[in-house]
């Protein structure tokens, strides 16, 4: 939901359904499955032939579809098909439209700032029961947060194709 919120460039908050986010969330699990079941298969037939090779190939075809998979969960916000989204090629096509590098760049923003606000966060851990109280609080504040932050920061770039 947060993606397609940034796809519409809205500042509304995430709605709560809990059937249709069950739903969604089950698309997207089998268009994640999808996506890596490729590199996976072809990472072990060429390990099985030398390991080496599979790792190296099967290390740049997850990234590969993991930055494709990124576009096919916003063409599934976007349009709310299992196809749409499952369309491997189209998802690579509007990755190549937004571009590479810049998806890249929001990707590793997004990391940093998430990183951060998990390490402050973490600070309180260290100071007792009441610490660790507080830092699985904050923990759970900054997860759900980046999250929402992250799905709206790739909704917001697939919303310049």
């Amino acid at each position: 939901m947060a993606v397609k919120l940034g796809i519409d460039k809205s500042d509304a908050a995430p709605e709560i359904d809990i059937g249709r986010q069950v739903i969604a969330g089950l698309k997207y699990l089998i268009v994640g499955i999808v996506y890596f079941i490729i590199p996976l298969i072809v990472m072990g037939l060429l390990s099985s032939i030398n390991e080496t090779l599979g790792l190296i190939v099967g290390l740049i075809l997850f990234i590969i579809f993991g930055l494709a998979l990124i576009m096919g969960e916003c063409r599934l916000a976007n349009t709310g098909s299992l196809g749409e989204a499952l369309n491997i090629g189209a998802a690579i096509n509007d990755l190549k439209a937004i571009g590479i590098f810049k998806v890249l760049i929001v990707i590793i923003i997004v990391a940093i700032i998430a990183g951060i606000l998990n390490w402050i966060a973490g600070l309180f851990g260290g100071m007792g029961d009441i610490g660790a109280f507080i830092s699985a609080i904050l923990s759970a504040i900054v997860g759900a947060y980046t999250f929402f932050f992250g799905h709206r920061a790739t909704g917001l770039l697939y919303s310049d194709l």
